[in-house]
């Protein structure tokens, strides 16, 4: 018997005992410090129902503390609309910040008044909170649009606190998309030079040169701009007749993690055929006139890198020769990944070949797109692209690939192609970098236990041994014995696990496990003395007690 199993049976037992959750506040508080905060605040939830009218409050108090660690917008909200007038002041105090921040988050400046109202009916004690409660209030007329008094509170809130960057650019941010670029000339004032901020208020001010406008949406661009900054600078490249400038705001739009709605493929893709067509018709080029294209988006690498783009964009799209389309695809995805635009250019592509379907593409882009498909967690789409591709792009470790592959694979649990990848990662491998080994033993302990895959993952286990290091090499030798004795075959089992057990210099848990475990087979292979002299050995060099126990107990029955 495995003391791995005897331990868990013994668990259960013991599991089946104890009540499923406990109700008390203490729980609550215990839960909470175990750092479950959300299973502590369910438990405070299920246990506020129930609580004398005594210790009400207490429950209160550490449910609105949990709820300011773990509480969602909606549910904050919900809950101090619903708060008790019985509650605690200091209860309705904590309540009533957390719901104006909710509120400010949500986008609701009339409800968060509300509450900050209630807060600042008394000039709180603590400067910290108090200055906090003045942001809010500015932020408060800012949502959903800058009101009449959001100047006028801004600058009461700058006159008693000083220079608050972070809300300067809030207010100057909600200016700009209400079109009042007037309004945020004084804050322009406190800003440094090089804030991708005070370069945005430049570019709308009007009182720039085209040029020097277009400079500060560059210094815009080159900056970790959020959604808002970039919709506003599009807007401003927009009535600039800027269209390159546009483009690059929108690539970089549809770059975000979470892009907004006004981030579109098809609107992009629309943008650089207009560009391309605007260009031809300067050099009078027609659409269909391929290689001509082809030709100009290699001039204007160097020079004009978002034309270029564009022409790739129009020839990788609407190409009519097919080889020519290929290499306009290649070209087209690697200058945006040159331009870091990962997220965009899988947007891009999936917009115009849902699916992306690995015949549309030559190997290098299908690599490529599948990497990314990868990094973005979309499995099936990488998996698809990287299905019977015979190698990486040119430069990529081949080894590094099938590693990918075949973890990418048993994700999907596609195991036939996880087998194959891990079967191509070990062809001519010596020897294996730690992570790799363990990410491949990983994959292959998987495979093991497919019944469809059994053989396979022995081949492939035994073809391990070789080139792990030597921990590798005891787990790989200890899952071979697990599979033979799986397949009762009790003296092989019992060789794998005996060589487990000695691969390591010095004695461990999983030594004394392998030992257990290969006294198990021996006997069961009919071997009854190597078996007890294993056993001897455990209650010799174990100092484990339950391994001790097993042992002691496998000799009693002899």
């Amino acid at each position: 018997m495995k003391i791995s199993n005897f331990l868990i049976g013994l668990g259960l037992l013991l599991s089946s005992h104890v009540p499923a959750l406990a109700g008390g506040l203490d729980d609550a508080k215990q839960l909470a410090d175990a750092g479950s905060p959300q299973l502590a605040l369910l438990q405070l939830d299920q246990g506020l129902a129930h609580a004398s009218q005594d210790a009400r409050p207490d429950w209160l108090r550490w449910q609105w503390q949990l709820l300011g660690k773990v509480g969602q917008t909606d549910d904050v909200l919900k809950r101090a609309a619903a708060l008790p007038e019985d509650a605690p002041d200091d209860v309705k105090h904590t309540a009533a910040l957390l719901a104006a921040r909710a509120a400010i988050k949500k986008g609701d400046g009339s409800l968060a008044r509300g509450y900050l109202a209630k807060l600042l009916w008394v000039l709180p004690s603590d400067k910290v909170e108090y200055q906090e409660l003045r942001n809010l209030a500015v932020q408060s007329h800012l949502l959903p649009q800058p009101d009449g008094e959001a100047a006028s509170v801004m600058l009461r809130y700058q006159q008693d606190f000083g220079v608050d960057v972070a809300l300067l650019h809030i207010y100057a941010l909600a200016m700009l998309q209400a079109g009042r670029a007037t309004d945020v000339n004084w804050v322009r004032t406190q800003l440094v030079n090089n804030d991708p901020m005070a370069a945005l208020i430049d570019a709308a001010g009007g009182q720039l040169s085209d040029d020097d406008s277009k400079q500060r949406l560059q210094a815009v661009l080159g900056s970790d701009a959020s959604a808002p900054m970039l919709l506003v600078a599009r807007k401003i490249a927009a009535q600039m007749n800027a269209p390159e400038l546009q483009i690059q705001i929108s690539e970089h739009l549809l770059n975000l993690t979470a892009a907004p709605d006004e981030a579109s493929a098809p609107a992009l893709w629309k943008a650089y055929r207009d560009l391309t067509q605007s260009f031809g018709n300067v050099r009078l080029l027609l659409f269909g006139s391929d290689a001509g294209w082809a030709d100009l988006a290699r001039e204007s690498a160097s020079t004009d890198p978002v034309m270029a783009r564009a022409i790739w964009a129009y020839l990788a799209r609407d190409g009519k020769d097919p080889a020519l389309r290929s290499s306009a695809q290649q070209q087209f995805l690697e200058q945006l990944l040159a331009q870091h635009l990962d997220r965009a250019a899988l947007r891009l592509f999936v917009s115009v070949w849902p699916g992306l379907p690995a015949s549309a593409f030559n190997a290098t882009v299908r690599y490529r797109l599948g990497k990314l498909a990868l990094d973005a967690g979309e499995f099936e789409l990488a998996a698809g692209l990287w299905h019977d591709l015979d190698a990486p792009a040119e430069g990529v470790d081949a080894a590094d690939w099938q590693a990918r592959r075949a973890a990418l694979y048993a994700r999907l649990h596609d195991w036939p192609s996880a087998a194959k990848a891990v079967s191509a990662w070990l062809t001519g491998l010596s020897a294996v970098p730690s992570a790799s080994g363990w990410q491949m033993l990983a994959v292959v302990q998987q495979l093991s236990r497919q019944a469809s895959e059994a053989a396979s993952a022995r081949d492939l286990l035994t073809r391990l041994l070789p080139v792990v290091e030597p921990l590798q090499r005891r787990a790989v030798l200890y899952r071979l014995g697990q599979l033979a004795a799986a397949d009762k075959q009790p003296a092989a089992a019992a060789q794998w696990y005996l060589q487990a057990a000695t691969e390591m210099p010095q004695a461990d848990a999983m030594t004394v496990q392998s030992r257990l475990d290969a006294a198990a087979s021996l006997e069961q292979a009919g071997l009854h003395e190597d078996a007890g002299m294993q056993y001897q050995w455990v209650l010799k060099n174990s100092t484990d007690a339950a391994q001790q126990a097993a042992a002691s107990y496998a000799l009693s029955l002899r």
